[in-house]
């Protein structure tokens, strides 16, 4: 082990390898995981999902807003205070708008310009309806996206009916615009060795339908624990604790990660963000039409490009072996749409999206998703949740990096606790 007065012979990877630490002793890891608290995950899932309208895009924005503020307000009970200096440990908050067309029969007709009857419109439209030839391509991709949507899941739906969705869809979008302070809310710790390297983790707190206990107060629920964990402790790179709104915007999908994304594009900070953890729906493993028992906790990556998360997917899935080996974990393709990871893997960083089903399975088997029966009931505050939110834990320390007390990521050696690095 080298001593945090010397200095390391060869400079270790990014990535601190979990399989080296402990020699016996506690370590820090472990440390971690001891404080995560099943009663504070069951009182922030309550709490949240007692919010029941959480439409990030509704016109009575009293719902979002009161989710919005219990962040706020327990970040600050946390010891985070707002702050807009980007060395300093805090919250800050990142504001876009939303707006709104009406869903009426004007608002369609009043489109104009180009004619799609083509498409054999149901018969309840009972007017010619046209729309001018930007619209028309938003038109061709939202019915793409939908399209694929329904067959990733193995679902079937007349052309009439998905026709029918993107009007529907067309009709309601919104606009993103950066002009209004409200939306994002980002915890920032920053690293004392490599403070321009960031670790994300986020998840996203609105709701499409009813209480939304699982779809993702439980992920909400996990990043306060995660971030009341780590307020107090020291890692080399920073870490950015991400609470997004509108994922569940449709067509255009997840509009506060999308922001939060451009605005690394456009800063130029792509580079500097080693990896990107998403979490959405961790609450239960188990389902009445999930067969063979228990499933997994799925760490999920970009199917399109798997090279760029293979290196991440291999260090957090050891880190989570090695110290939660009784929580079964399976690493598989993301075969979802329009989430919360979508915008960093279209970057090309490398992202791991944490949820109790795939894509594929979430629609299959998954009885309460997107239904007014997301409930509290249903979470297993005293089992598959807490793991999942330990195992999250692990994997997002082990790639910031924990710093050794006494050197405090300050001197030349990089010293972590029990590393024999």
């Amino acid at each position: 082990m080298v001593g945090c007065g010397s200095v390391a012979k060869k400079p270790d990877s990014r990535i601190f390898n979990a399989a080296n630490a402990g020699n016996g002793k506690i370590g820090i890891f472990s440390s971690l995981m001891f404080k995560v608290s099943s009663s504070s995950l069951r009182k922030h899932v309550l709490s949240i999902s007692d919010i029941s309208d959480r439409v990030a895009y509704s016109e009575d924005t009293t719902g979002i807003s009161k989710a919005y503020n219990y962040i706020l307000l327990t970040l600050k009970q946390a010891g985070f205070s707002q702050t807009t200096n980007p060395r300093q440990k805090g919250y800050f908050t990142q504001g876009f708008t939303m707006q709104h067309v009406n869903h009426t029969d004007q608002s369609l007709k009043s489109l104009g310009g180009f004619d799609l009857q083509k498409y054999f419109l149901p018969e309840s439209i009972n007017y010619k309806f046209v729309v001018s030839k930007p619209q028309k391509t938003r038109f061709e991709d939202i019915k793409k996206s939908i399209s694929e949507g329904l067959s990733l899941i193995g679902v079937t739906y007349s052309e009439k009916a998905i026709y029918t969705m993107v009007i529907d869809e067309m009709s309601k979008a919104p606009v993103l615009d950066n002009l209004v302070e409200a939306g994002n809310v980002i915890v920032k710790i920053p690293g004392r060795k490599n403070p321009n390297k960031k670790v994300i983790i986020g998840a996203h707190y609105d709701a499409r339908d009813g209480n939304g206990a699982n779809d993702n107060a439980t992920g909400v629920s996990a990043l306060l624990e995660i971030a009341s964990i780590l307020s107090n402790v020291t890692f080399e790179n920073t870490i950015e604790i991400v609470f997004f709104t509108a994922e569940e915007e449709l067509p255009r999908g997840s509009l506060g990660s999308r922001f939060y994304a451009e605005e690394i594009k456009k800063n130029n900070e792509q580079n500097n963000v080693i990896g990107v953890f998403i979490v959405d729906m961790i609450g239960n493993n188990i389902s009445p039409k999930e067969p063979g028992g228990p499933e997994s906790l799925d760490l999920q990556y970009d199917k399109n490009n798997p090279s760029i998360s293979k290196k991440i997917i291999a260090d957090t899935k050891k880190a989570i072996n090695n110290y939660l080996p009784s929580l079964s974990i399976n690493v598989a393709p993301d075969l979802s749409f329009d989430s919360d990871d979508d915008h960093f893997q279209k970057m090309k960083i490398p992202t791991i999206f944490f949820a109790e089903d795939t894509g594929k399975e979430l629609e299959a088997e998954n009885i309460y998703f997107n239904t007014p029966d997301d409930l509290p009931k249903h979470i297993d505050f005293d089992g598959f949740f807490p793991e999942a939110v330990k195992a999250i834990l692990i994997s997002v320390a082990n790639t910031a990096i924990p710093c050794n007390k006494s050197e405090r990521c300050l001197g030349k050696a990089k010293c972590h606790f029990g590393s024999a690095q």
